[in-house]
């Protein structure tokens, strides 16, 4: 007796031939259709994988420290009792890609939904650093960054 694969399962094998050779369109049609579903699912899911690397980003501890680096410029004692802006909070339902490049988020300065400040960020892939800054305010936010000095208005000659 032999042993070897060809004289083992050869009665198998033939068996196996036979049935692709008979369903031939079936098993390339069953192949196809897990292919596309697998491509599918990929296709599906992509926009939930991008929202929770987007929310990553925000909110993780790099995004935090950034935050927190630019409360600080305007506001030297920023997340202190004396200091002008005493807590923020990322909201973090309004975390979106920005069409023009980055992340968008909002944040909301000493739980007061008027002090609205909306934060980009950016990766500067030459340095390969995250940076943040401040895109746009809502009208009480606009009005205490000019009172800490941090908007100057510009005074045309007209």
């Amino acid at each position: 007796m032999r042993f070897g694969w060809k004289t083992i399962g050869e009665g198998a094998l033939n068996r196996f031939k036979a049935v692709i050779k008979r369903h031939r369109v079936g098993f390339i049609a069953g192949i196809i259709v897990i292919i596309l579903l697998g491509v599918g699912v990929m296709v599906a899911t992509q926009p939930m994988r991008d929202q929770a690397y987007m929310n990553e980003i925000v909110t993780g501890p790099q995004g935090r420290e950034l935050i927190e680096a630019r409360l600080h410029r305007a506001d030297k004692k920023a997340l202190t009792p004396s200091g002008r802006i005493k807590s923020y909070e990322i909201k973090t339902d309004t975390i979106r890609h920005n069409p023009m490049g980055g992340i968008s988020a909002d944040i909301i300065l000493n739980n007061n939904s008027d002090l609205r400040i909306t934060l980009n960020f950016n990766r500067d892939n030459s340095a390969r650093t995250l940076r943040v800054y401040e895109f746009d305010f809502s009208d009480q936010a606009y009005s205490l960054y000019k009172e800490l000095g941090v908007i100057k208005d510009i005074k045309s000659d007209e």
